[in-house]
Order: structure tokens, then sequence, then C-alpha cells
């Protein structure tokens, strides 16, 4: 069972990509997409939902992130301790109100 996966700065992997990826690797507890700078919304709301067991996630320059891949990750990823963001879209508001350590 993969539980890590490290893919910072493939500039080129797609959301599809890690979308397929959550969905085939539901004991995946740590991400690293620093640097991947395609991944969206729909892509973090994969992982938080179908990898439950995600203690660290890493989106550094995750520019097309919102504050719903945040509140994804808060409702679904209940062990979440490590949270590093970049994402630009994502408002103070949501990071504020969610029960995460965000770094």
């Amino acid at each position: 069972h993969l539980t890590e996966i490290n893919l910072e700065s493939c500039s080129r992997i797609t959301s599809a990509a890690v979308t397929a990826l959550a969905a085939h690797c539901p004991h995946l507890a740590s991400i690293n997409l620093d640097g991947c700078s395609r991944i969206t919304d729909a892509a973090v709301t994969a992982l938080a939902t179908h990898c439950a067991n995600l203690t660290s996630i890493n989106l550094r320059f995750c520019y097309c992130c919102t504050e719903v891949a945040v509140v994804a990750l808060a409702t679904h990823c209940l062990k979440l301790t490590s949270v590093l963001s970049g994402c630009t879209k994502a408002g103070v508001t949501a990071i504020g109100t969610q029960p995460l350590r965000v770094a």
C-alpha cells in the first residue's frame, strides 16, 4: 500500500492524475504537491475524500487551490497534522476557522 508520495515540482501533473491516485491509494498518509501548479480544488477534495489517513499535505505553489480545498481537508482528514499552503486563493477566513495547524 502506498502511504507516501513526493510529487514536488512535477509541474505537468494534473488534477485528474491526483484524483485517480487518491481513488486508488486510500492508505496515503503524506503527499507533497509543492510546485504542482495545475492542481485544483477537485484534486485536493478527492484526496480529502478518499484518503482518510492523510496526516501531511504540502500545497505550496498550488495557485489554483482555494478555500474549497482547505475546507475539504478540514472536514474529511481528521488525522491531518501538517499543512503547508501557498494557495493564494485560499482565504484567511477559511484557514482561520478550520481545526488545522497551517504552516
